[in-house]
């Protein structure tokens, strides 16, 4: 696949986002964006950290099922467990992540991170944030204006060393059943929309985010090459 990624801090006084892109074992690549929480320093290192022990984990695995996708998950949430307890802090992430082998691609998530697949420039998957704001919606709350303004950002789903993770978002696809995925955090989503994200030539896309975003931003887009 062609890939591109970038991120940048938006309107904030640090990034506390984070890219990760490897090779693993039997041609399999992980494409990861983590979004950290807890402040600058502690908000990049927990980032960091997250990165460090899915990577690592991943890498020492020769195939990739959901459950090994789990372990990766409480690996890093103990490590910020640890960090959290060494530095009398708070903090954590949330993460999008896609696994690419040679004929499937595995596909997860933990609270606003987005990923998307597309087909004939058409949405086919995205998947749906972990937030207070859905889960209030999943089981029929009517929400003001208001409230979607206040609580839009709260996510009930992260890696933050409070908890054993449960119910990751998680899908599974054929290679063949799409041409272009997208995982972004929510500096992008709240910018843009993913429509017009990948209508728009990559610079005129990172000077719109550059100018308009709020938050750091970060995206991994990845295309297959066209054969012919």
């Amino acid at each position: 696949m062609n890939i591109i990624s970038h991120t940048g801090i938006g309107k904030r006084n640090e990034n506390q986002d984070i890219i990760q892109i490897s090779e693993l074992q039997n041609h399999m690549s992980l494409f990861l964006v983590v979004d950290g929480m807890g402040g600058y320093e502690n908000g990049y290192a927990a980032a960091k950290i997250i990165i460090e022990n899915i990577d690592s984990y991943l890498k020492s695995c020769k195939e990739i099922t959901s459950l090994d996708i789990d372990v990766a998950l409480k690996k890093a949430n103990l490590a910020i467990k640890q960090f959290n307890e060494a530095e009398l802090g708070k903090s954590g992430a949330t993460l999008a992540g896609l696994i690419r082998s040679k004929e499937k691609t595995l596909i997860f998530w933990l609270g606003d991170v987005t990923i998307c697949l597309f087909k004939d420039d058409n949405i086919s998957f995205k998947s749906k944030a972990h937030t207070l704001i859905n889960s209030l919606v999943e089981i029929g709350k009517v929400i003001s204006a208001e409230n979607i303004n206040k609580y839009k950002h709260i996510v009930t789903k992260s890696i933050s060393g409070k908890r054993e993770i449960i119910e990751k978002g998680f899908f599974e696809i054929s290679n063949n059943d799409y041409e272009k995925f997208v995982i972004c955090s929510d500096g992008v989503t709240e910018t843009i929309s993913l429509i017009d994200f990948i209508k728009v030539e990559i610079s005129e896309l990172n000077n719109v985010l550059q100018k308009r975003s709020k938050d750091n931003y970060s995206y991994i887009i990845g295309e297959r090459e066209a054969h012919g």
